[in-house]
């Protein structure tokens, strides 16, 4: 089977008469057969795309009942070792809990994001440096620290907020680790 793409044009006489007619024609077959391959890949990558996202979305769930009922657990284990040595180990755990935790939702909130259109707007640096240190409890876990932002941007930030705001979560927390 070839499939044809036909072009027609009438040939004129010196009066503007219609005399006869130019066809050209091409075979677009195995165009039509590229195209037809390539719909039925992007297909499938959007089937895919979509079981990894229900698969993301799905397992982070699964692992956050667990943290959030080992974090439960930990404020009662605090309460009893109260001015013990014990203390200083739940401390820890319950640090690196909360860590697994803030890990989990930034998997969920990637996922989220992805689905999501950029929502450019106009972004006040200074304040979204504080806003990340105070969401994320960085001054908290780092009570050595002082935070002092002061920017020299003398040029509009337009960004998606929600995107930025991850971006300078993990290189404050990569930093401070």
């Amino acid at each position: 089977k070839i499939i044809m793409d036909y072009a027609l044009s009438p040939v004129f006489d010196q009066e503007g008469l219609v005399t006869g007619a130019t066809c050209i024609g091409r075979n677009i077959t195995d165009m039509i057969k590229i195209n037809r391959k390539l719909q039925e890949q992007n297909e499938q990558l959007q089937k895919i795309n979509r079981e990894l996202d229900r698969f993301v979305y799905s397992m982070s769930h699964d692992l956050r009942s667990p943290v959030a009922s080992a974090l439960g657990l930990i404020q009662v284990m605090e309460q009893e070792a109260e001015g013990t040595d014990s203390l200083k180990h739940i401390h820890m755990l319950k640090k690196r809990l909360s860590r697994l935790d803030a890990l989990i939702d930034d998997i969920l909130v990637f996922v989220k994001q992805r689905k999501e259109d950029m929502n450019p707007e106009r972004i006040d640096f200074d304040e979204l440096i504080e806003y990340v240190f105070e969401s994320r409890g960085f001054l908290e876990e780092t009570p050595e620290f002082e935070l002092s932002v002061h920017t020299d941007i003398t040029f509009p930030i337009v960004t998606d907020r929600a995107r930025l705001a991850t971006i300078m979560e993990n290189l404050i927390s990569n930093a401070i680790k």
